[in-house]
């Protein structure tokens, strides 16, 4: 029993404190590139991580716990080629660039497999926990992931290269998603996207047979049995891309795909004293003083902010409630209208509360409605669910303190509200002229992905409400894509009955609600891909599964007689012997399960499972 006590300990322990022996391979010629991975090597090794680099050009920094293997030798790079093929039409600037791109991935890929120090590593018995790469012209990385079996983690110094998503599943319609090597602005024309095609075609067939030439050249160097390179390029593990959507093409990104835009910037140094000296000291003492101002007083902006969560289920309002908390704790102004009480006592807050109207909390429909064949329930599903929205709405918009609220003239910074089954908040965004954030408190409807672009193919995109599985054979595409435009059809139609209360008790005329459910600025959603399953969004659309998980409160004591004591012992050892060192990762938090056995008023055991 103490043996499993200390192995639990000394494996939680470790997984704490682990370093990891890391491979980075960065050959291409460009320092520009390696000035976006410098910073991020330089960060792990002071975490302790032990990191061998293939490179062109030295880090220019010291460790005890770094190898810097330099590819020597000279072959055509960035500055053997004219800046002027960047003024073609776009085109046969996608014809030249994806040839010169091509040729230099190739001699990269040469110079790396004929340095004397990567033939003597290849050829030793080194092991690495993980395998750093860019992904940029050519996929000679992946010789060193046959070898050493590592998992492989992509790092562009740029936006995303077009023949890099599929690998990911990364959609690349290029009807709205422009290739980074053309000028195509977010909104394109019809010859703007017919160009976009055939030229994000041609890099794509391109690169196919970069892939089939480093796969040979490998296999040249290293022959032997090798694993597919087709197949080790699916096994990516993750890519990091130095973008950010407010300087690029907002696009959806799957999970696998996180934009890391400025990783590389460190912090900002002082002002050179020549500098200082240019500039007016009355200027310049105006200026510091400006920044010193807003540098004091940005976290003391409050928003007055109103929150609208008309749903009736006890367990959408629980969700909230960890938000609501929050906001007003960080002195922000909060609105809230709901049907039950959360009961903040803050002068900063001010509750509606249209209470439990039907006397149930829950039961807002009989259940056994949908005890019925799936396709039939599936028929009847969305009309049940835009039903119960029109009833909220009404019932909300009745309401004598939202009506005082309707006519007053209340101004709002925000308006947060909740998005599930009726439009009943855009009456308060027309009214109020305030931006909206919506949240969910379930995985995305199959109605809200339209309003922010997020793409919901059928074919690979499964709705939340058919039960359709990550992986759907023909039928199952077929049904979920039918199933899919169903839903949309009816709350559509809904839509129209909804706009009529809203105006009815808004005494207004909005503009048509399928324009304006657009207006909305982001949609966060109580959904993580590691408990669904992954899907592209857009950068409008953020997953914030656990956000209402608050923190965890102590386990009661236990007491319990001898034999329990020793029943319990027995059965927490063999679990442990079973789960040890396995980590159950919800909401970004360990949960650690303290087992405590008292005998005779003294503690028996203490351990930690995990």
């Amino acid at each position: 029993m103490i043996l499993v006590s200390l192995w639990a300990t000394l494996v939680l322990s470790v997984t704490q404190v682990s370093c990891l022996r890391i491979l980075t391979v960065f050959p291409h010629e460009g320092r520009s590139h390696l000035y976006v991975f410098a910073p991020v090597i330089h960060e792990l090794l002071g975490r302790g991580h032990h990191i061998t680099v293939i490179t062109r050009h030295t880090l220019g920094f010291k460790s005890n716990n770094l190898v810097e293997v330099i590819l020597e030798g000279k072959f055509k790079g960035v500055n053997d080629y004219s800046l002027d093929m960047f003024d073609k039409p776009g085109l046969v600037l996608a014809f030249g660039s994806a040839v010169v791109l091509t040729s230099m991935g190739i001699d990269s890929c040469h110079s790396i497999y004929t340095n004397p120090q990567v033939q003597n590593l290849m050829k030793s018995d080194e092991k690495f926990d993980l395998i750093i790469a860019e992904m940029f012209n050519n996929e000679c990385y992946l010789g060193f992931a046959d070898k050493f079996k590592a998992p492989v983690i992509g790092f562009s110094s740029t936006t995303l290269m077009s023949w890099h998503a599929a690998r990911f599943g990364q959609p690349t319609n290029p009807s709205y998603i422009p290739n980074n090597h053309f000028r195509s602005g977010g909104k394109m024309g019809f010859f703007s996207r017919l160009e976009n095609f055939l030229g994000t075609s041609w890099y794509s067939l391109v690169h196919l047979f970069q892939v089939k030439y480093n796969e040979k050249v490998y296999g040249k160097y290293y022959g032997g049995q090798i694993d597919s390179f087709d197949d080790l390029i699916k096994n990516s593990s993750l890519l990091l891309v130095n973008s950010h959507f407010s300087l690029h093409q907002p696009i959806p990104f799957v999970p696998g795909v996180v934009e890391i835009g400025g990783v590389h910037i460190g912090a900002p140094k002082k002002i050179p004293e020549v500098i200082l000296r240019a500039i007016p000291s009355s200027s310049m003492n105006v200026f510091i003083s400006l920044l010193n101002i807003a540098y004091f007083f940005a976290p003391l902006f409050a928003f007055d902010i109103l929150a609208v969560f008309p749903h009736q289920g006890r367990s959408h309002q629980s969700v909230f409630g960890p938000i609501v908390r929050d906001l007003v704790g960080r002195g922000h102004k909060l609105t809230v209208i709901v049907h039950y009480s959360y009961d903040v006592k803050n002068e900063n807050y001010k509750e509606i509360l249209l209470g439990d109207v039907n006397g149930t909390g829950h039961d807002f429909f009989d259940m056994e409605t949908l005890e019925v064949p799936v396709i039939i329930s599936q028929l009847i599903h969305p009309f049940l669910l835009t039903d119960l929205g029109l009833e909220s709405c009404s019932t909300m918009l009745s309401n004598a303190e939202v009506r005082e609220l309707v006519e007053s003239d209340k101004r709002f910074d925000l308006i947060l509200a909740e998005f599930f089954n009726s439009e009943c908040v855009l009456g308060f965004v027309g009214a109020f002229e305030a931006p909206l954030v919506g949240i969910t408190t379930g995985i995305l409807m199959p109605w809200h992905g339209d309003r922010l672009g997020n793409p919901d193919n059928p074919s690979y995109i499964a709705s939340s409400h058919l039960g359709q599985q990550a992986e759907m054979g023909f039928w199952n595409r077929l049904y979920n894509l039918i199933g899919t435009q169903w839903y949309k059809i009816v709350y559509w139609w809904k839509l129209t009955d909804c706009q009529k209360i809203v105006e009815e008790h808004f005494r207004r005329t909005f503009k048509p609600f399928q324009e304006s459910m657009k207006d909305i600025s982001m949609l966060l959603v109580n959904s993580h891909f590691s408990l669904t399953f992954p899907r592209p969004l857009v950068p409008g659309i953020i997953e914030v599964g656990g956000v209402h998980i608050e923190k965890a409160k102590a386990l009661p004591g236990v007491s319990v007689s001898d034999k329990t004591q020793v029943e319990l012992l027995q059965d927490v050892e063999d679990s442990l012997l079973m789960v040890v060192g396995f980590e159950i990762n919800i909401a970004s938090s360990i949960i650690l399960i303290e087992i405590k056995c008292m005998k005779q008023g003294e503690l028996k055991y203490k351990g930690w499972v995990a």
